[in-house]
């Protein structure tokens, strides 16, 4: 079974309960005024969003414009090259 989509699933819950847990603590918080709270719990959802789709695309982008070295592989790493490692 491919468990590729644990790659994923993992940080979007990660994230979602951290989300959860400051916006409870948001709301609890009494040192806040009503605006300001609501400026907070719209940072707090909205920005990984925003950052999801600005990875996204930028890695959509990238991939499609690779560039490679001269002599390079696919991969970029040199293929007629030996390489010697010392102990």
């Amino acid at each position: 079974m491919n468990q590729n989509w644990l790659i994923i699933a993992l940080p979007v819950l990660m994230l979602a309960v951290l989300n959860i847990k400051a916006s409870v603590a948001l709301a609890r918080a009494n040192c806040y005024e009503r605006k300001q709270k609501i400026i907070q719990f719209v940072l707090v959802w909205a920005l990984p969003v925003v950052g999801g789709i600005l990875v996204w695309k930028l890695a959509a982008s990238s991939s499609a414009t690779e560039i490679s070295a001269p002599g390079a592989g696919s991969d970029g790493f040199e293929r007629n090259q030996k390489e010697e490692i010392f102990w």
